[in-house]
């Protein structure tokens, strides 16, 4: 069991904290509560507990001067720091100093304090474990991959300062982890810092670093993609032997082959004839182009077709939004894709021609979304006249023409809000709206709040 002691100044949080869920289920349990440090160090030289839930402000002793004198006396005890949403700042602090998790007491709940919870026995327990593990040091690279660039939370940061690890950028969203402590078992290192992004694991080989790292840089993200499980595995082990074939492999790009490659796959062929397909599919696992070319596909296919069909039928068996984690999911997400398509084909008593012209039409008015667009121009951009273009277009997405290239205009918009510092009127004019005042009506009655509101509110979730 581990025990705990609660100290902060306010006694409905000491008794709020203890009474939100069932701590023994998690065997956890309160031997003690304390209103400010005095009074913890006086519990503690009585009694020994193995975490302690700590207010950062309190009178007499703050929480840092509190966790500061445990140490020195009573290194063992880990530390669970209770703060303010306006004091979340002093959390990193705090977390420096040895933290391992923090609550911020305005969200105190049942599922806030559960989630603390398990993070908490599963640390300890791990802590536990890698005292009596003898799984010898791991001498090789230890490489990251963190594709959203984001700055480290507080929490990941606490992780990587509790494993004495050093985080060196190298470009391209790739960092390099060192570390200065005589003992960290590989696997506990690994399972303990596996949230922070995917990680490749090589060995100590006659490459120098000097040699790998730029590879890495250039190639790595196309490793992963290409080379890890479907099961969305975070680390990529490699054998001295396998890391110098997959140099070689991945470096021999034929840019010529690649532009022809890429020629094919803008005419859409491959998703509709079957045997086009394998060969398609072949030809991507030997050219491995850049995986961010396939991922934004799959994710325009979706956002332009998929949404576009259940726009009007909302109740047709379509692809859930892709996962683009790596080739293994795209494949199979394109693969449920195509179904679709010739599904709907068949539905529609459709020629493949009459298919290919209705995806290069949507492709088009996606990526001309800012100019003045009418089925005459669709139309003559495909090779059908105008009104066997509408009348097709119509039965494809089953709705009109304007409604579908309205709906393409605000995702494009939703898209530029949450990923771009453009202004208002500036996305508007992005997307084909003439009048910024209109575009905002128009986006409020879709989504029920304004864009700036929409923005507001995306970062407030981030």
């Amino acid at each position: 069991m581990i025990s705990a002691l609660v100290v902060d100044d306010e006694r409905m949080v000491r008794q709020g904290l203890q009474s939100l869920t069932n701590w023994d289920a998690y065997e956890i349990s309160f031997v003690g509560e304390a209103k400010d440090g005095i009074q913890a160090l006086r519990f503690l030289s009585k009694q020994a507990v193995d975490v302690m839930f700590v207010d950062i402000t309190m009178p007499n002793m703050n929480g840092f001067e509190l966790m500061k004198r445990v140490q020195e006396l009573h290194p063992q005890v880990k530390f669970v720091i209770l703060t303010c949403h306006h004091e979340f700042d002093y959390a990193q602090e705090a977390l420096q100093l040895g933290a391992i998790d923090y609550i911020v007491k305005t969200l105190l709940n049942r599922d806030n304090v559960d989630e603390t919870a398990k993070r908490i026995v599963s640390r300890l327990k791990r802590e536990t474990e890698r005292k009596h593990e003898t799984v010898p040091l791991y001498n090789g690279g230890l490489y990251m991959y963190r594709p959203l660039a984001a700055p480290f939370t507080s929490f990941e940061n606490q992780l990587i300062a509790s494993n004495s690890l050093v985080v060196k950028e190298l470009g391209r969203s790739w960092f390099r982890l060192e570390t200065s402590a005589v003992s960290i078992p590989q696997e506990s290192l690994l399972f303990e810092l596996q949230e922070l992004g995917q990680f490749v694991v090589m060995p100590q080989c006659g490459k120098k670093a000097e040699e790998i790292e730029p590879w890495l840089i250039e190639h790595g993200e196309r490793l992963l993609f290409y080379y890890s499980d479907a099961g969305g595995s975070r680390c990529f082990h490699l054998s001295e032997e396998e890391l110098l074939g997959l140099m070689k492999q991945l470096t021999a790009v034929d840019q010529r082959e690649q532009q022809k490659f890429f020629n094919e796959l803008e005419q859409y062929r491959w998703l509709l004839y079957p045997q086009e397909w394998n060969a398609w599919t072949k030809r991507v696992k030997q050219l491995q182009p850049q995986p961010s070319y396939l991922q934004q596909l799959c994710n325009q296919f979706y956002r332009q077709v998929v949404l576009s069909i259940n726009i009007a039928e909302p109740y047709i068996d379509v692809p859930e939004q892709p996962d683009t984690s790596c080739w293994k999911t795209v494949e199979h997400w394109l693969q449920q894709f195509s179904v679709l398509l010739r599904s709907r084909m068949g539905d529609l008593s459709f020629s493949h021609e009459v298919m290919l012209c209705m995806i290069k039409a949507i492709r088009y008015m996606h990526q001309q979304i800012a100019l003045e667009l009418n089925q005459n121009d669709i139309a003559y951009q495909v090779g059908m006249s105008r009104s066997y273009f509408s009348q097709c277009f119509k039965r494809f997405f089953g709705v009109s023409f304007g409604i579908v290239l309205r709906e393409l205009r605000i995702d494009a918009a939703k898209q530029m809000l949450v990923r771009t510092q453009l202004s208002i009127s500036e996305i508007a004019n992005r997307v084909g709206f003439v009048d910024h005042k209109y575009f905002s009506r128009t986006f409020k009655a879709q989504f029920g709040v304004y864009p700036t509101e929409y923005r507001s509110l995306h970062y407030e979730l981030r």
